[in-house]
């Protein structure tokens, strides 16, 4: 297992899936609700430990709570919004005498369109990705790199993601505080990965409360993983694990909400191999809300951890990431993008395309 293990391809299945998901595991993700196709569960919004829940005082020095503030997005049918998200990533593995170090860079160009708004402000949109590129270097050998503006050089690794380039696989039903109200495949194939990943890192927006939040308030919402409980690749004996994602309203000023966050598994694991696993999922940062414009501006994370006896005694598996995602307001890059895909053939749901099964 851990000669594999150390051998395996520079490009790990983990990296490709956040590729083609747009977030990596820094969104998780921005990633879903612990939900459906159909229908999410409401955002539970709670109060932060020792605040007064009074907001009436007798005393004349003791000023009120502020009031609370409403965030929401504010979906424009046909709207562009264009990001450009930075990440590097290292992943040490130590085992038998034995050590391996992987390090990624990645630049992501990507961008979602609106495509329908209702009255209530829910909308669906559509996410792409426009560019990638990416450098994968195993300890002190030749980088591997890849740019997805370079058509057809695609090294074997990297054809999964070279696949998903400009062509939308799928649209999301968003209500207008941000949780996903349902996922819209545009073919077959999107239809069995949604399936098989039950929604988990589909969602690139933060889920607001459903109710106006004051400044030290926080929120959170939870989301489920499969993680291995044997180590086989193929057919392995899966457990699932819930990971909690809470939200803290830092600050509003000039009408940016600053906004910090951390990701965690919600219970403590004693198996080395499933701390392994969910390594990646203990994160903490930081995101900057445009409140008039209901955009997201920056989204920043980073995480890190260290794991003994994941691959057997003696072993130690660390890692280290950072990501940085930026909003693009210039009209120049969003020209630069591919144009809108036609719209897809074939019959049309309630609203919009999507697989009839759902």
């Amino acid at each position: 297992m851990i000669t594999s293990c150390l051998k395996c391809p520079l490009l790990s299945l983990t990296v490709i899936s956040s590729v083609l998901l747009g977030t990596a595991t820094t969104r998780s993700s921005h990633a879903a609700d612990e939900t459906t196709t159909a229908k999410a569960k409401p955002t539970e919004t709670q109060k932060v430990a020792g605040e007064s829940t009074n907001a009436e005082t007798t005393d004349p020095e003791v000023t009120t709570r502020p009031a609370g503030i409403l965030l929401r997005y504010h979906f424009k049918k046909g709207q562009y919004v264009h990001y450009e998200e930075d990440s590097q990533s290292k992943m040490t593995l130590m085992a038998r005498e034995q050590t391996q170090e992987t390090s990624e860079k990645r630049r992501t160009n990507k961008h979602f369109r609106v495509v329908s708004v209702d009255e209530d402000g829910s909308a669906v949109v559509e996410p792409i990705i426009d560019r990638v590129q990416m450098e994968v270097r195993n300890d002190n050998g030749h980088p591997v790199a890849y740019d997805s503006a370079n058509k057809g050089s695609a090294p074997k690794d990297f054809k999964k993601v070279e696949e998903t380039i400009g062509k939308p696989s799928l649209r999301i039903r968003y209500a207008a505080n941000g949780r996903i109200e349902q996922l819209l495949p545009l073919n077959v194939q999107s239809h069995k990965e949604i399936e098989a990943t039950e929604q988990k890192k589909q969602n690139f927006l933060i889920a607001f409360p459903e109710d106006v939040i004051a400044i030290g308030e926080a929120w959170s919402d939870n989301y489920m993983i499969d993680v291995s409980v044997d180590g086989k690749l193929r057919n392995p004996l899966k457990k699932r694990v819930k990971i909690r994602r809470t939200y803290t309203l830092k600050e509003i000023k000039d009408g940016i909400a600053s906004i910090g966050f951390r990701i965690f598994p919600l219970a403590v694991e004693r198996d080395p191999r499933i701390k392994g696993e969910l390594i990646h999922h203990s994160r903490f940062g930081s995101v900057q809300f445009d409140i008039e414009r209901g955009i997201i501006l920056k989204w920043q994370s980073s995480g890190k951890g260290q794991v003994f006896e994941a691959f057997g005694p003696s072993s130690m598996m660390k890692a280290l990431s950072n990501t940085t995602e930026r909003y693009v307001p210039s009209p120049s890059a969003a020209k630069r993008q591919p144009p809108a895909p036609k719209k897809p053939a074939g019959p049309a749901g309630p609203q919009l395309p999507g697989i009839s099964s759902l």
